[in-house]
């Protein structure tokens, strides 16, 4: 699937709160590499709303206490689940899916 929109739209929505940013700079490469796409990324949202963790090939989300902890591959960053799930949300409603 080409994400070149998604990925366009992810980058004008990078957020301004520094631990949130390199968050989200995971979301976008994970969309680069194709792990995400606006199926998945609709799939990691209800997941992500549900309380759940989610993993889609190298890219993982897991709720560890009151933090959302994001991998790809080997690389790993913390933010609040709430506002990763506003992030998403808004990645959603801009691309219309």
């Amino acid at each position: 699937m080409n994400n070149e929109k998604l990925i366009q739209l992810a980058e004008e929505l990078q957020p301004k709160q520094p631990q949130l940013a390199a968050c989200w700079n995971l979301v976008i490469r994970g969309l680069e590499v194709g792990w995400l796409d606006s199926d998945t990324l609709n799939e990691l949202l209800d997941y992500l709303l549900d309380g759940n963790d989610y993993c889609v090939e190298e890219l993982g989300f897991e709720l560890i206490g009151d933090n959302l902890r994001i991998s790809f591959l080997d690389e790993y960053l913390y933010c609040s689940p709430e506002d990763m799930i506003e992030q998403l949300k808004n990645l959603r409603r801009s691309y219309g899916s």
